[in-house]
């Protein structure tokens, strides 16, 4: 299978759906055997089927943190085997009357639907017809066999093609949802959340690839007296601003993120700090000379750290940036601040790398 949507993570309630879905028709089943009936129906086969779901029940049941999730789609496979085994065992063929138990083939193609992508489901809805064909044809039901093949299969595409869409845009929504949580409202950088999502896979990245990582913390100075003389709109101005001015002045690979107030965030992937130094000047320079002439002079202090130079773990790498952009700040501001000690890494910057999608710049 390949990756699967969110709603996939719960295996075990996946699982768990799948050994009541199985269970109830074993005693669907069971109970039919024991309550009147036509004379006509196979009772071998009958309980065949209840010992048969039965089984799948269980195993779903008793392994269901521990089966992988493609047994999901095996079980859908048999459940639609059983219903087809269910019209055959029903007595129409001979000669009773028909019980319509291919109606059990929605809940096959709506668990489909749910769990699974659409190439799936049309294999269920194909499998479906093709086992509801072949039953048919051996019972010989005539010309309305045609006809109630037709209502059938009809019927499962329209609600496999309505759930599936339905789940769709309730994916789209959710994906939505996940995005904006992680996103700053005023000038869609990552926040908090998503820059620390974002730096633990690109130290985990560095870690595996043992390429050097860097991180630049910068600080508007003064940032107050903006909001205070022009009040907040005109500081939201300027945090926009400065958003255009970070987002222009990385590379492709690099991530920008606002952590709050006036804090903003460089990750700066196959870099050491001295690399991460003179990006961080860039940028202090473009702040200080787009913002010289307005009515506050702003500027931007910044510590400029690496990987594994500075820290091993996400806490210490930021702990040594706050640490240099502090020391930026007691020694003036409008200035960037690194560790002198830290030896100076080659950059390797890979094609690969560059299309990575853990990469991709958050404007």
């Amino acid at each position: 299978m390949t990756a699967l949507p969110e709603r996939l993570n719960s295996r075990r309630q996946a699982m768990t759906l799948g050994a009541g879905l199985f269970g109830g028709g074993s005693l669907l089943t069971f109970a039919t055997v024991l309550l009147p009936r036509s004379a006509q129906v196979d009772l071998v086969g009958a309980w065949a089927i209840v010992l048969c779901t039965a089984v799948v029940s269980a195993i779903f049941w008793l392994w269901r943190d521990s089966l992988p999730f493609w047994a999901l789609f095996v079980g859908i496979v048999i459940g639609t085997a059983m219903i087809t085994a269910g019209v055959w065992v029903n007595g129409e063929r001979d000669g009773g009357a028909a019980a319509f138990n291919e109606i059990y083939y929605v809940w096959p193609v709506v668990f489909t639907a749910y769990y699974f992508p659409v190439r799936l489901l049309i294999v269920e809805i194909v499998l479906a017809a093709v086992l509801y064909a072949g039953v048919l044809l051996a019972l010989d039901p005539g010309s309305i066999g045609v006809t109630r093949w037709l209502i059938v299969v009809t019927v499962l595409m329209g609600v496999g093609g309505l759930i599936s869409r339905l789940q769709a845009r309730v994916d789209e929504l959710v994906d939505r949802l996940s995005d904006t949580a992680r996103r700053d409202p005023l000038t869609g950088l990552l926040n908090r959340r998503g820059f620390e999502e974002r730096l633990d896979a690109e130290l985990a990245r560095a870690t595996r690839n043992e390429r050097p990582l860097a991180l630049i913390v910068g600080d508007l100075d003064h940032f107050k007296t903006v909001n205070d003389r022009l009040g907040h709109p005109a500081g939201d101005a300027v945090l926009l601003r400065v958003a255009e001015i970070l987002g222009r002045a990385g590379r492709r690979g690099d991530t920008v993120a606002r952590m709050g107030g006036e804090e903003f965030v460089f990750i700066v992937p196959d870099a050491d700090a001295v690399a991460a130094y003179e990006l961080a000047e860039r940028v202090r320079k473009e702040v200080e000379t787009v913002f010289a002439d307005g009515p506050v002079a702003l500027t931007i202090s910044c510590g400029a750290v690496s990987f594994p130079a500075s820290g091993t773990t996400a806490e210490s790498l930021m702990a040594a940036a706050d640490g240099a952009l502090y020391a930026a700040k007691r020694g003036g501001r409008n200035r960037t601040v690194r560790p002198v000690d830290e030896p100076r890494l080659p950059i390797r910057i890979s094609v690969a790398a560059e299309r990575d999608p853990l990469h991709g710049l958050a404007r």
